[in-house]
């Protein structure tokens, strides 16, 4: 049968608004389902008594690099479309399609040849690879990210042509983390093929199983001279000359193979089909008994090497990850990143917030084609041009509606929740110009206790500079608590679009992010946090997955005064000031460098020490801005880079806030390169030292980087993707949110971030890079003049000081509730309502777990949750509230909702689960009736 189809405008625009194509164009493309497995057609190949080439041709497809989304479509659709083409020409053509957008496009535009794939798929001489929607960074996204990629690119593939794929395909990604593995497993593919290995990080040999923390394991292709090594291949009639050009590769490529059989991908970035690939290896075949060569699938290489350890060769084992590659773009467009970051933890708690209320409330409606939606928008945006930065300018225009798509979704999807779960509560979340009922939720799995930031809603116009009226704050048991009111101290708003995490998200104010984010583009100065208005701070403590609710007794003064307190610092003779708190202690040079940070309680713990100046380096303080020379492009750190300026030594306009809460340093120093402002936010009882930094930039060709010296000693740590990893060399690496270096003995210092994942490292001295101004991507100066990044930034980090270890001190709990602040809801007492409980949680789980994931799946109910310390141990999952309507089953399942066979032991009528957990092992558990 033979399907119409529309037209590829029509699609392109819809791709380039990152919509997903769902039943519409499925129903527009008539495709056979394959068989499940991808198993292809008896083996019919030619085997060497030497070797055997294994030649497999591709078209790489980049959503956007040096051209916008739009040409790159069209292009690839028509490169699929010779594929498909010459495959019905020629009975011994194989190849290899990738990547859902691309797939989308082709279906759309070639309905015809559509048809032909389905039937060349059945029949295994196509294979669709890849599994993920797109090829994306490994590096930069969460974990929970990487996931919904293979998530979503499974799902389509499975709708679409009836199969998933076997055989993830990151042939381009810059650097491939440790847990891709278990993330490949969970997504249900049980091979991977990849181009660009690390610098340092290199596998064993072409073919290896790549092993996860957990012991998950891929058989693993490394395409050791690229993805692009003959690509030239197979396009002349002269057969002598590409027979010298592939054995040329072959010579090559064979001392790296752990079997006799060797992987030459035959493509390149849109390449044609090779035309005269099939007649060539029929012609070498002829010639030749010591080596073969078969035009092939990818399936059809790993069937050849699953046979080959069958029958007793050794396949080694590499247990790490494979990077660094291209180390420059870790911080190339940073407020890419920023932007991202806050959008996937946003994205992920509104997904918690929706469920929590759809178990809670019979008239709230999941939304989950909006969830998916926003999903698929931030998956697109994830592609390794694409997030990395390391794409021309043209092309971010799409990646930024994308986000703000993203961005609106969460703000919709997150209000509508916390309406629910505020009336659950016995709050009605109408606004007031005096609310009496403040509820904090906490979306994540353990009881916190920290600073919150928030704005008053009955001060919002008010002008800056008059105290609002006072009130009492009180937490449900009717104590007091003490809050401080935060005087503007002149940060600037980031005008590239990064959001600000540092005060509660409160979804039911106007904007994503609240006024500051809205406003935030004229790059004017605001108040304390970067928001219009008053805000106040407080120590406040919330529940596991779950809620508090305080009260304001309005006209009522609080035991203690909230107002911030002007303090003159008297300098020493060096000019040094001393700041303290109740759990801190803070020297500081005149330039708002810090010099030594130690315990007030405990003089001896000094967290933060400064290194000397030598005859060839100036000192290094905490919190020093130095600027450096960035001749390089996105893809490469300057290795020339030299110091041109820093706040060492530089002269600021210097305030100090103190308060119930905390003491607060702002210094404001102005350098040729930027106006810099520098706030430190120093609490008085010990915990997460915050600062923001904000600068308006007016240079270029520089980077900025944020130097730490801390006084941690022993093991360095970096946060990966769904885990962590340690044995780095010290220098340039990417973290997600948290690098520490410490021992059991001596204690350390952890470094958070809010989308800054660049991180030079030391032994325990960390170099943040904030921004890199360059300006070109790759070939030339001046081809991406948007890089440089002029106008205002806004920068948020974190120092935590701790005893012991990480895992002792929960250094991960600290950076997910650093990216992940608690939730506000102001309102009144809900007329009528019979709910008592001014607390509640809704989960609870065994303290090595973090919950990443909860979600709906129809009437089911899915958890995800990684083992976070990297020990084997019991874990525990138990459902406070009833998970689904009927008596519940529970069973483990995998990404794709697969069931999988695993111990476990169920709690409490289905409301629970126990089971062991591996090492930084990621379990989905499915709740739902039998």
């Amino acid at each position: 049968m033979r399907c119409g189809g529309g037209r590829r405008s029509a699609l392109l625009v819809l791709l380039g608004m990152g919509v997903v194509l769902a039943g519409g164009l499925r129903a527009a493309v008539c495709v056979q389902g394959a068989a499940e497995g991808e198993t292809g057609v008896e083996d019919t190949f030619s085997y060497g008594t030497e070797g055997t080439i294994w030649l497999v041709p591709h078209s790489h497809y980049d959503v956007a690099w040096l051209e916008p989304e739009f040409a790159t479509a069209g292009r690839i659709a028509e490169r699929y479309r010779d594929h498909v083409s010459q495959a019905l020409d020629e009975a011994g053509y194989r190849f290899v399609l990738d990547q859902v957008p691309a797939l989308q496009t082709f279906l759309f535009s070639y309905p015809i040849e559509a048809d032909s794939l389905g039937q060349l798929v059945k029949e295994g001489r196509a294979q669709l690879v890849g599994g993920l929607y797109i090829q994306p960074d490994e590096n930069l996204p969460e974990g929970e990210t990487l996931l919904q990629e293979a998530v979503l690119g499974q799902r389509y593939l499975k709708e679409t042509f009836g199969l998933y794929s076997r055989s993830g395909f990151d042939i381009d990604s810059f650097g491939h983390s440790w847990q891709m593995p278990q993330i490949l497993r969970a997504g249900g593919m049980e091979e991977f093929a990849f181009a660009r290995a690390g610098d340092e990080q290199k596998p064993p040999a072409s073919e290896f199983w790549w092993v996860a923390p957990d012991g998950s394991r891929v058989l693993a292709a490394w395409m050791v001279k690229g993805y692009d090594v003959a690509q030239a291949l197979g396009r002349s009639s002269n057969i002598a000359k590409e027979q010298a050009k592939i054995m040329d590769i072959y010579r090559q490529l064979r001392p790296y193979a752990a079997t006799p059989n060797v992987l030459i991908p035959v493509g390149g970035d849109y390449a044609a089909p090779p035309s005269e690939l099939v007649r060539l290896a029929k012609d070498w075949n002829a010639r030749h008994t010591d080596v073969k060569m078969n035009v092939a699938t990818l399936a059809d290489f790993f069937a050849a090497v699953r046979r080959a350890e069958a029958n007793g060769v050794k396949i080694p084992e590499f247990a790490a990850e494979s990077n660094r590659v291209f180390p420059g773009y870790y911080s190339a467009r940073i407020w890419i990143k920023q932007r991202n970051r806050a959008a996937e933890h946003q994205l992920m708690v509104a997904e918690r917030l929706a469920t929590f209320a759809s178990l809670l409330d019979p008239a709230y409606t999941y939304p989950e084609p909006e969830l998916t939606q926003a999903w698929t928008a931030l998956a697109l945006n994830q592609f390794h041009d694409l997030l990395p930065a390391t794409a021309v300018d043209g092309v971010y225009d799409r990646m930024e509606q994308r986000y703000e798509k993203v961005e609106t979704a969460v703000q919709e999807i997150a209000g509508k929740a916390v309406i629910s779960l505020a009336r659950y509560a016995g709050v009605d979340p109408s606004e007031t110009s005096r609310p009496t009922r403040l509820l904090l939720f906490n979306p994540l799995n353990w009881d916190r206790q920290e600073i919150v930031r928030l704005r008053i809603p009955a001060v919002q116009g008010a002008s800056q500079g008059a105290s609002p009226t006072l009130f009492r704050l009180l937490d449900d048991r009717g104590n007091e608590v003490p809050y401080q009111i935060l005087q503007p101290v002149g940060q600037y708003r980031d005008a590239f679009g990064a959001r600000s995490l540092t005060t509660a998200w409160a979804p039911l104010a106007p904007g994503t992010y609240g006024a500051a984010d809205r406003a935030g583009i004229d790059g004017g100065e605001t108040s304390a946090a970067g928001e219009d208005g008053w805000e106040i701070a407080f120590v406040a403590s919330v529940p596991a997955a779950g809620y508090r609710i305080y009260s304001l007794e309005w006209g009522h003064a609080p035991a203690r005064s909230p107002e911030e307190k002007e303090v003159n610092l008297e300098p020493n003779e060096q000019g040094d000031t001393l700041v303290t708190t109740a759990a801190y202690r803070l020297v500081m040079d005149e330039g708002g460098n810090i010099r030594e940070l130690s315990s007030e309680s405990e003089p001896d713990r000094t967290w933060i020490k400064e290194i000397p100046a030598t005859s060839w380096s100036e000192p290094v303080r905490g919190n020093g801005i130095r600027i450096a020379t960035d001749e390089s492009n996105a893809y490469f750190p300057d290795g020339n880079s030299h110091l041109v300026a820093s706040t060492v030594g530089q002269p600021s306009t210097a305030r100090v806030l103190a308060g119930p809460v905390m003491t607060r340093v702002i210094h404001r120093t102005e350098l040729p390169q930027a106006v810099i402002v520098r706030e430190i936010d120093l609490p008085e009882r010990p915990g997460r030292i915050e600062f923001i930094t904000s600068m308006d930039w007016r240079d270029k060709k520089k980077v900025v980087q944020v130097t730490m010296p801390t006084t941690g000693r022993g093991e360095t740590t970096f946060e990966i993707p769904y885990g962590f990893i340690t044995g780095r060399s010290p220098g340039q690496w990417p973290a997600v949110k948290w690098v520490d270096t410490s021992s059991a003995e001596t204690g350390g210092v952890s470094l958070l971030n809010r989308g800054l994942p660049d991180h030079e490292v030391y032994g325990g001295s960390y170099r943040l890079t904030l921004l890199r101004s360059i300006d070109y991507t790759f070939f030339r100066h001046g081809d991406s003049p948007q890089a440089l990044g002029i106008g205002s930034h806004r920068f948020e980090y974190a120092l935590f000081p701790h005893s012991g270890t990480w895992q002792e001190a929960r250094v991960d709990r600290q950076a997910w509730e650093y990216n992940e602040p608690l939730i506000a809801v102001w309102g009144e007492p809900l007329p009528g309502s019979t709910r008592g409980s001014t607390l509640a949680s809704f989960l609870q789980t065994s303290a090595n777990l973090i919950v990443t994931a909860v979600r709906r799946f129809g009437e089911k109910v899915v958890v995800r949750a990684v083992e976070a310390l990297g020990k084997e141990a019991g874990a525990e999952i138990v459902w406070q509230i009833a998970p689904s309507p009927s008596q519940p089953e529970v069973y483990p399942v995998n990404g794709l909702l697969q069931k999988v066979e695993r111990g476990f032991t169920k709690l409490a009528e289905g409301k629970g689960v126990q089971w062991q957990a591996r090492p930084q092992e990621i379990a989905t558990w499915l709740w739902g009736c039998q």
